[in-house]
């Protein structure tokens, strides 16, 4: 009987590890979405070129990473695909006005 319990615990805890590295980056990706979209209020996309906006979107990225560098290793566990399909979508949702129409 105690056997069968600590085996169900120890279930549930290795679900709730395996679960942990995708709530932490979805977190991760939001926090970056949100730094965006702040860093962005008040720029005008029409007259950003590239390397102004990849400089916001790297702002964004290293203000996250300072404030989280425990959460690191799980954003970087992420291919760059998984990044953008999420970071850029997010982005259209949360602050239209600053999106640069990339999906």
């Amino acid at each position: 009987m105690r056997f069968t319990s600590l085996f169900a615990l120890s279930g549930i805890a290795s679900a709730s590890v395996v679960g942990s590295p995708v709530i932490s980056s979805e977190f991760m990706i939001n926090q970056m979405i949100d730094a965006y979209c702040s860093i962005m209020k008040g720029e005008d996309v029409n007259v950003m070129n590239s390397y102004d906006r990849g400089m916001n979107e790297g702002m964004a990225i290293g203000l996250v990473m300072g404030q989280y560098p425990e959460k690191i290793d799980q954003l970087a566990s992420m291919s760059e695909h998984e990044i953008n399909s999420k970071f850029y979508p997010g982005i259209e949702e949360t602050c239209p006005q600053y999106s640069f129409g990339i999906k």
